[in-house]
């Protein structure tokens, strides 16, 4: 496989990361929301590429000392790849240069697969949340 590279989110990549959002998640966010997110703070928005094709992407925010991963997702086809895991070391490496100290995200007990990930690059669980 090519080198996976990540770079900064650009307007003609939203049709292609609305794509992996929808073949990532059972509730994916509406285009409208990532769209949004990619405006206002493309900075915070990645994609992962190899070749010519967008293969995943991450998003976070940050609120003073505190980044929250908002969505991370790889296409079924480059999962287990190695692209998860570099757009998880991009936005680690973002975050604590734009100060934070702490970096919160969200998955899902049946997704154990990025829980690995997670555990992987230095993560550990330390809430359990319940939904409606």
């Amino acid at each position: 496989m090519e080198p996976v590279n990540i770079r900064p989110v650009r307007a003609e990549d939203l049709r292609e990361v609305l794509e992996i959002e929808r073949l990532s998640f059972t509730r994916p966010y509406p285009p409208s929301y990532l769209d949004t997110l990619a405006y206002l703070s493309p900075d915070t928005f990645f994609v992962a590429t190899v070749g010519n094709r967008i293969t995943g992407y991450a998003v976070f925010s940050t609120r003073g000392k505190t980044a929250h991963l908002l969505s991370l997702a790889v296409h079924p086809e480059y999962r287990l790849r190695g692209v998860g895991s570099a757009l998880l070391k991009e936005v680690t490496e973002t975050a604590k240069a734009k100060g934070a100290s702490l970096i919160r995200l969200e998955v899902r007990k049946s997704n154990t697969s990025a829980q690995r990930l997670y555990t992987a690059m230095g993560f550990s669980p330390s809430h359990i949340a319940y939904s409606y």
